[in-house]
């Protein structure tokens, strides 16, 4: 709102300073007693090029100077630059208009371009004539000066922001639910080899000892047989080690009858019959022990099958397996983010479209 004007040496005026009231004000005058040189001179300060014919005859400079109210003018509605310059509730014009065509143009002291001024003013208010281009008609207006006559403004601006939160988070909806469904098969190939992997049970060092079972079953059959040849070799025949062994301790006894130095032989010949007893006994057992189990074998080599299968799609390991597994474990758990942020989505959303519907209901009131 333009509160108050000061003209000077602009076209017939010499000086005139004119302050406006609240609310509606109205010139009155005969035909040439200068309302339209006010109107003029508040056209300059609006923007309108000045002509170094604007100057009062035998004046070197002409000068307009207008205080506007802005308060309830919306700032973020014109460019940054321009709403930088725009601060506090009233704003203070001035033009210089130099006889020799020269013009100068200041907001609140500050110089200024005409197109920045422009772009302020055109803002501010609207000069129309009978036949002139009107903001005021321009049905795209309408609705922004009933609002600032009904000082429901910021409402309005809240309300804007409010459909742009609504907006924005459907669109994030909508995207997550497209990506879901491009991931819902991913996410069943990642349920199947997780599961896969934890029904096979995988025992760091498993491998290794299976191998080692399994060697010795296949085995089984040699060693039985030869543990068996070596127990005849010891005991179970005329020309065994230990038959042999006894045959010459009896020798040796006698010997030693007549010559006692054989004794350190005799004990030698103990020991060894200790060392043979004790061999045997330990062979024996190992041919006790030996397994004698086609179904074990059998399991062993399914459950080597199942871990080579594993290793060559999860790697070449039982550590490069489970190392798979929590990889799985957490592109799973990434499905899972993306249902958590649908479900609150989904809960803002409905709060967001409640509260718009619920704030516009009253905005719409109000300006009917």
């Amino acid at each position: 709102m333009l509160k108050r004007i000061y003209i000077e040496n602009f076209a017939l005026v010499e000086k005139l300073e004119v302050e406006f009231g609240a609310g509606m004000n109205v010139l009155t005058g005969e035909t040439g007693a200068g309302k339209s040189i006010i109107v003029g001179a508040i056209a300059q300060l609006l923007g309108e090029r000045a002509e170094k014919e604007d100057v009062r005859s035998g004046a070197k400079t002409a000068i307009i100077e207008g205080a506007f109210d802005i308060r309830g003018l919306d700032k973020k509605s014109g460019a940054q630059d321009e709403a930088e310059l725009v601060s506090g509730e009233t704003i203070s014009i001035r033009k210089e208009i130099q006889a020799k065509g020269n013009t100068r143009l200041f907001l609140d002291s500050q110089l200024v371009t005409l197109a920045q001024l422009r772009g302020i003013t055109v803002h501010i208010a609207d000069l129309f004539g009978q036949h002139s281009h009107q903001q005021l008609l321009d049905e795209q207006n309408h609705l922004q000066y009933l609002d600032r006559f009904a000082e429901i403004t910021p409402r309005v601006e809240n309300l804007r922001l409010l459909f742009g939160k609504w907006q924005s988070e459907r669109l994030e909806y909508e995207e997550l639910q497209r990506r879901q469904e491009r991931d819902r098969t991913e996410r069943e190939l990642l349920q199947y080899q997780r599961d896969e992997i934890d029904k096979a049970a995988i025992r760091v060092g498993e491998e290794e000892e299976l191998l080692a079972e399994r060697k010795i079953l296949d085995a089984s059959v040699m060693l039985g047989e030869k543990s068996e040849k070596i127990l005849e070799m010891i005991d179970r025949e005329e020309t065994s080690a230990i038959h042999l062994l006894n045959s010459c301790r009896r020798e040796l006894g006698q010997m030693i009858s007549a010559d006692e130095k054989l004794r350190a032989a005799q004990e030698l010949l103990e020991t060894a019959l200790v060392n043979m007893e004790e061999f045997r006994s330990e062979i024996e057992r190992y041919h006790a022990s030996i397994p004698d189990n086609p179904e074990r074998l059998e399991e062993i080599n399914q459950r080597l099958d199942t871990l080579f299968g594993l290793k060559k799609k999860y790697g070449g390991s039982e550590e490069a397996i489970l190392a798979a597994r929590n990889a799985i474990e957490e592109g799973l758990n990434s499905t899972l983010d993306v249902e958590a942020r649908l479900k609150y989505l989904s809960e803002e959303i409905t709060r967001h479209s409640r509260e718009y519907e619920k704030e516009s209901v009253e905005i719409s009131s109000i300006r009917k």
